[in-house]
């Protein structure tokens, strides 16, 4: 499955996604430290820099478009000024989305989005998805999901395009890929827990090292690939049911929900692995 990875950073949906088994094809980054990772991991991928600057045919035919939407408009951390920041670029993820009119798209944000004039905002953006002739499912789904260790809630919206009698990318499906794929360990065995180091060899103590503030900032903008992986697995399988979509009535979830999992229950990864 080919894909284009909108706002791609420093490649955590490129990567889940190829983890997965798809095939990036294009990439979307204005930040040129992020292009410089992108460029050494993906050296062959067709990349623009400004998404205005997407045209159509820059990438050939696409089967799934991804994204992490800037968050800045919608985080607590900031002043949250939604539609009228000029960082809301939705609307230039969605001119894409009917662009190439991909059969998948799969997008994050931060889980203010969720809230935004009281949910009006939302509600909007999974209504605009829905006017593109896409049926539209959202979660809120956290890194600790993958056992990382802090909470970090994001938000995930998955649309497909119309089909008739199709499967949805329900709660159900996304917990079938956690616990379908075992953890590798390093002698042999297989668990289905992966657990991350609880502080990285590089950055936080670390002195002296080049581009610091750059690449703080950018792991701190990037999504977790091993969640990414999960939810590329899950489409993976519904559209080997459902290969090309045809006419069908469609309903969105609205509000998001916790991808189907009990809150007593710890959803499992692949292993952590390579970073991006």
């Amino acid at each position: 499955m080919r894909f284009v990875d909108l706002f791609a950073g420093i490649g955590g949906f490129s990567l889940g996604l190829e983890r997965a088994g798809m095939r990036c094809v294009g990439q979307v980054e204005i930040n040129s430290f992020c292009l410089a990772i992108l460029a050494h991991h993906w050296p062959h991928v067709t990349r623009i820099g400004d998404i205005k600057n997407v045209k159509g045919n820059e990438f050939g035919a696409v089967e799934l478009i991804c994204g992490g939407v800037p968050c800045q408009p919608a985080s607590y951390a900031g002043k949250r000024c939604g539609t009228s920041d000029s960082r809301w670029l939705w609307p230039e993820a969605f001119r894409v989305v009917r662009l190439y009119k991909p059969t998948w798209c799969i997008f994050e944000n931060v889980s203010g989005l969720t809230s935004l004039e009281q949910g009006v905002v939302f509600d909007s953006l999974l209504s605009e998805l829905e006017d593109c002739e896409y049926e539209v499912q959202s979660f809120i789904i956290p890194a600790c999901a993958v056992d990382a260790p802090h909470r970090r809630d994001r938000v995930w919206i998955i649309a497909s395009l119309k089909r008739k009698n199709a499967a949805d990318i329900d709660g159900e499906r996304l917990k079938e890929q956690w616990f379908s794929t075992p953890t590798k360990q390093e002698n042999g065995s297989t668990e289905r827990r992966c657990r991350w180091p609880s502080e990285p060899r590089v950055l936080r103590v670390a002195d002296g090292v080049s581009n610091r503030v750059d690449r703080v900032r950018s792991l701190g903008n990037a999504v977790v690939p091993q969640i990414v992986e999960i939810i590329g697995r899950a489409i993976i399988s519904t559209n080997d049911i459902h290969p090309r979509p045809g006419a069908g009535g469609c309903s969105h979830a609205g509000r998001p929900h916790a991808a189907g999992v009990d809150s007593t229950e710890r959803l499992q990864p692949r292993p952590a692995g390579s970073g991006c």
